[in-house]
């Protein structure tokens, strides 16, 4: 009988054992959902947003002159990415940005790409790059309305002159198709 009870013990140990190492499983497998949750909530809450110093305002169809929608190149700061809505005659908010980069050259482009613009999410500054908020590709300043396509911002002309940086009110009605999330 002794041998019977010993086995016993034996096999009370062993389930406890088991239980164990069942209880460190299951918490090591919780604890690392929630490092994961926590990464997740870093990478995707609030970073889709531009910063509101970079907001620099709203321009309606009707306070452009003429063709063009002008802006003060010393509201421009080296680096510094600058977004601007554009609302069309009938009434679509498109934005686009004005960067003047370490070359002292402005670049322009929509708030849009060819491939990402259906999520509406459009750009961030990031440094001396553009970071896409879908796919979180990163862009040059540099390369800023030199290369387009893809997921590049989709460039736009500017033109500056007498201390005003020009934007054709056609090339951002262009871009419409970026911007009408609705069709």
């Amino acid at each position: 009988m002794s041998g019977n009870g010993e086995e016993e013990k034996l096999a009370q140990k062993r389930a406890l054992v088991t239980a164990k190492g069942k209880n460190y499983r299951n918490f090591a497998l919780m604890a690392f959902t929630l490092l994961m949750v926590v990464v997740a909530a870093y990478f995707f809450n609030g970073r889709d947003e531009v910063s509101p110093a970079q907001v620099k305002g709203t321009i309606a169809a009707g306070s452009a002159t003429g063709d063009e929608v002008k802006t003060p190149a010393s509201e421009l700061q080296t680096e510094v990415a600058r977004f601007y809505d554009y609302i069309a005659s009938d009434g679509l908010k498109m934005r686009y940005f004005l960067v003047k980069t370490k070359d002292g050259v402005v670049r322009s482009a929509l708030d849009a790409c060819d491939s990402c613009w259906p999520a509406g999410k459009g750009y961030r500054q990031d440094g001396d790059v553009m970071v896409c908020n879908n796919c979180r590709m990163r862009f040059a300043l540099e390369k800023i309305g030199e290369v387009k396509g893809g997921c590049n911002p989709s460039p736009i002309a500017n033109r500056v002159a007498e201390g005003q940086v020009s934007v054709k009110r056609s090339d951002l009605e262009a871009g419409r198709k970026f911007f009408d999330l609705k069709n």
